[in-house]
């Protein structure tokens, strides 16, 4: 992992070592910060470029074969270099091409927004997404680096921001209280943007990432998985009407709650997530306007068959976690009551 100040100059060093290089990238990164790219053209070897016009879906098996047609067409070798920079979107696409054309190649993901960075480019797999199902077709990817540079973080929008603390809040809660206590050292996301600490915040979220992909036993991905389930159907029904930090942090929250009326305490796991969100000005997406009806409809659809539960697993200390099942019959009621306590507005 190189992190740094203007480390996207790094990638010079590892290209001029291959015959051939391949350049993948999202219209709006290389518009946003094409200052910030070095000149591919002086590497050595033959170097092809791919520009990806970025959209709300840009993971998709019609781009995958795109890009496929481009390497063959290209006559492009296993034995070359893929560097791909732009939002996780990008990457995924990028990670799933490289893993799966001629048996895999030597990648680099250079990811642009904070959510990628702790994210996407150390998930160590990629996916896309196929008939309205998201990641579902998914590969391995491993990168020979990750270049992680902070002048990215300094040109982002409040919301992408936004986005990387509730990820990054996740992990805290999930695993390490200490990314937690530094979050909350920043007054606003303007100063955690021109903080100077912003890098070791990224790698401890990184490394965190990366452990929790690592595991082979049963505490496996729970960073990963801890309000997924709600959060990824909440944003399936807002589909892009709300930003991923707004549906995340709702999942989060509401698996809290359910994981409070199956008998967990997690209180003091709850009061730190709400306040993070809060002190950022994060907002929740809201059950009522998904639906209680269509979300349960998509849970069904998720976990199918009467008489098969919800599952989830849920955070109730940093490193524990317990897993809960909730039968179909009950899940209805219980975001009634959610909905009632958290999202009621009084009449005016």
């Amino acid at each position: 992992m190189v992190l740094g100040s203007s480390t996207t100059d790094h990638i010079l060093d590892t290209a001029g070592k291959y015959d051939s290089v391949v350049f993948i990238s999202g219209s709006s990164a290389v518009e946003k910060f094409s200052r910030y790219i070095p000149d591919l053209d002086s590497v050595r070897g033959d170097l092809t470029k791919i520009t990806l016009n970025e959209s709300d879906n840009i993971k998709n098996v019609r781009n995958y074969q795109k890009i496929v047609k481009v390497l063959i067409d290209r006559n492009v070798s296993s034995d070359s270099l893929v560097i791909a920079l732009g939002c996780g979107e990008v990457l995924d696409l990028a990670g799933f091409v490289v893993s799966t054309y001629k048996g895999g190649m030597d990648y680099i993901p250079v990811p642009t927004t904070l959510l990628a960075q702790i994210g996407n480019s150390v998930s160590g797999l990629a996916g896309i997404n196929f008939a309205n199902h998201e990641d579902v077709i998914c590969s391995r990817s491993t990168p020979s680096e990750i270049i992680i540079d902070s002048h990215y973080i300094r040109s982002q929008t409040n919301d992408e921001i936004r986005d990387g603390f509730v990820e990054m809040t996740r992990y805290g809660i999930v695993a390490d209280h200490s990314i937690i206590s530094m979050l909350m050292t920043a007054e606003d996301v303007r100063s955690f943007r021109e903080s100077e600490g912003i890098c070791k915040i990224i790698g401890k979220a990184m490394r965190i990432r990366a452990e929790e992909m690592s595991q082979q036993d049963g505490k496996r991905n729970v960073a990963t998985e801890f309000g997924r389930i709600m959060g990824s159907v909440l944003g399936e029904i807002h589909r892009n009407r709300v930003t991923y930090g707004q549906y995340m942090s709702a999942g989060m929250l509401l698996e809290f709650f359910l994981a409070e009326r199956s008998g967990i305490s997690v209180k003091n796991q709850r009061d730190t997530l709400n306040s993070v969100l809060d002190r950022f000005g994060i907002k929740r997406s809201s059950l009522k306007d998904a639906g209680i009806d269509t979300i349960v409809k998509k849970l069904d659809e998720r976990f199918p068959g009467e008489s098969t539960p919800i599952r989830l697993l849920v955070p109730d200390e940093p490193g524990k976690s317990q897993r809960i099942e909730i039968g179909k019959d009950r899940i209805f009621s219980l975001m009634r009551s959610y909905t009632e306590l958290y999202e009621f507005v009084p009449s005016q």
